[in-house]
């Protein structure tokens, strides 16, 4: 049921974070986008973060336009 679901979960994160750091890496999500184009979580961060402040203003004239509407 949901109880075994959750367990098998749990231990599935975990071996991800013993295998990352076997191999040398802070934490899972850098080990695998070590071989992508981002190379690390900060810098998926750094471009989040990046895309959030170029999108906020005009993602507010929208929400305020449909509210207006």
């Amino acid at each position: 049921g949901g109880k075994e679901n959750l367990d098998l979960l749990k231990n599935l994160i975990d071996l991800r974070i013993q295998k990352a750091k076997l191999l040398g890496y802070k934490n899972y999500t850098d080990y695998k986008l070590d071989d992508k184009m981002a190379k690390n979580s900060q810098t998926v961060n750094k471009f989040v973060d990046g895309l959030i402040s170029k999108i906020k203003k005009p993602a507010k004239r929208d929400i305020d336009s449909l509210a207006n509407y």
